[in-house]
């Protein structure tokens, strides 16, 4: 049998699995910003429940329903389409709005 969890391993999961699961997330995210712009970043990010569908279907053995398949392969197909169409403009385009002044867009 296995033994409960006490209070201190407990409180340590946690930490880790916020961690995992919400630190790691949102600063790739914010990178992602960065690197290739929002727009970009917002129709990748698009794909994060798909992944997270497929994960479980692989990793915990669940069985997807017919209707999860389809809205799967809509936000795919959404996420493909918004790529291929351009999605807004690119970071260094002259018609970008600068930023408001006093503002450094290079701060962390």
């Amino acid at each position: 049998m296995a033994t409960p969890l006490t209070s201190s391993s407990a409180l340590g999961l946690s930490a880790i699995a916020g961690v995992l699961a919400a630190g790691i997330p949102s600063i790739l995210f914010l990178r992602g910003i960065r690197t290739i712009g929002g727009t970009r970043t917002g129709i990748l990010m698009l794909v994060e429940p798909l992944v997270g569908v497929i994960l479980a279907a692989l990793l915990l053995s669940e069985r997807l329903a017919p209707i999860q398949v389809l809205g799967g392969g809509a936000i795919l197909a959404a996420a493909i389409l918004l790529q291929r169409s351009g999605g807004g403009l690119p970071v260094d385009s002259p018609a970008a709005v600068p930023a408001p002044a006093g503002l450094d867009a290079e701060a962390p």
